[in-house]
């Protein structure tokens, strides 16, 4: 299943949102900002936007486009992030919009290298997560093949541009499926004339329904367990997943990018035991829920591994992250 959404910003003007839910708006990703940390480079429509969809109940997410030619280059722009989302809470990822739609790297010293770039999402992300969001990065075609390294970027989420074809060429949890020079527009945004919007596909198996609070312990856990803060096998699990890439503050605390990371190493081991072909994107969906098997003492393989994991996430001690489904897994 698919869910239809809309991506704006400052220049989409004034949104009509009632209009737009009424015409069957199921998400929206609303840029933040933009650059380093200068008031000038909020997004003028961003409290609005984001005032409106929490109003209506429409499922949110949101952009920065990032401007860095350096993982250095950076700092600015985390603190720039980091005042533009406190004490925000999101439904859906919060995106680093990573390309060069108005030229500004090609003219200041030239599009960086791969890695780079690379090296960039991976920073921006990474302080994203730390701030209790779910992070993904967001790039076209071009940029994808020639400008990034995407199998390094796989524990975050992929918003693809491909506007103006019948399906993405890519694996991608959000498909960017019309652009304003392709026709893209929608109701509720400038009186739905061609070109208008940007319109996006939600690839996923689930629309979220509640939106976990940044940077505190959620009272959500994936097996109905006790969520205790603070402890040390929490921060053994948090080891765990970071081992794993997950680039997670080891604090000891079950907060809503531990259990992301926690449902990613389900998903990660149900693939790698039993083939089930999820897409390991952190989301805790029917087809997650389809895919879990009944594990047994004596068992040994990957699955083993992330239900270890999962229960030093809750606090308990399992005498090690092993794989081998023994008797302190059974207590």
């Amino acid at each position: 299943m698919s869910y239809r959404g809309i991506d704006i910003y400052n220049g989409s003007g004034t949104v009509d949102f009632p209009t737009a839910k009424n015409a069957g708006l199921q998400f929206c990703i609303a840029r933040c900002g933009y650059g380093s940390d200068r008031p000038d480079q909020d997004d003028g429509q961003f409290q609005r936007n984001y005032d409106q969809c929490k109003a209506l109940g429409i499922p949110l997410g949101s952009y920065f486009y990032t401007y860095a030619v350096t993982v250095e280059g950076t700092e600015s722009e985390k603190a720039h992030l980091k005042r533009l989302l406190a004490g925000k809470n999101f439904e859906l990822p919060v995106f680093v919009d990573m390309e060069d739609a108005d030229g500004y790297k090609a003219r200041n010293g030239g599009i960086p290298d791969r890695q780079t770039n690379t090296d960039i999402v991976k920073e921006l992300c990474n302080f994203i997560a730390s701030l209790g969001f779910t992070a993904g990065f967001y790039c076209n075609k071009e940029w994808a093949e020639n400008h990034l390294y995407p199998e390094q970027l796989s524990r975050y989420l992929f918003w693809y541009a491909r506007p103006g074809v019948a399906q993405p060429d890519k694996s991608c949890y959000l498909w960017q499926d019309q652009i304003g020079s392709t026709g893209g527009h929608f109701p509720g945004v400038k009186d739905n004339s061609p070109g208008s919007c940007d319109t996006d596909i939600l690839m996923a198996d689930h629309l979220p329904e509640k939106a976990p609070q940044p940077a505190a312990p959620a009272q959500v856990t994936v097996f109905h367990a006790p969520t205790p803060s603070g402890s040390a096998n929490v921060r053994t699990a948090q080891q765990f997943y970071n081992a794993r890439g997950a680039g997670l503050a080891e604090d000891g605390i079950w907060g809503p990018a531990t259990r992301r990371a926690a449902v990613m190493s389900v998903q990660r081991g149900c693939n790698q035991a039993y083939g089930s072909g999820l897409t390991v994107d952190g989301l805790w969906g029917p087809k997650t829920e389809a895919a879990i098997h009944t594990l047994r003492s004596g068992d040994d393989n990957a699955a083993v591994w992330s239900l270890q994991a999962a229960l030093m996430a809750h606090g308990y001690s399992v005498g090690g992250i092993d794989g081998k489904f023994g008797s302190n897994t059974e207590s």
